[in-house]
């Protein structure tokens, strides 16, 4: 939509140019976008998952302070 507005007021501008001219030869053959190689998304094959020993979040009851009621 932006591109559409900004069109509009080049054209309807004091002294605009033709738009066919404002074509040029590399805008006919644009260079092809490098290939990336990342890995496919998704989960690993043998992922572990979150190990929660490790981390600093423990949900077990046990860890917790006061008595329960």
């Amino acid at each position: 939509m932006r591109r559409a507005v900004e069109w509009w007021c080049y054209l309807h501008s004091g002294n605009p140019v033709i738009p066919h001219l404002l074509i040029k030869p590399e805008h006919l053959n644009p260079q092809a976008k490098p290939q990336t190689r990342e890995p496919k998304p998704g989960p690993a094959l043998w992922d572990t998952g979150i190990d929660l020993t490790q981390t600093d979040y423990h949900p077990d009851i046990s860890i917790r302070k006061g008595t329960i009621r």
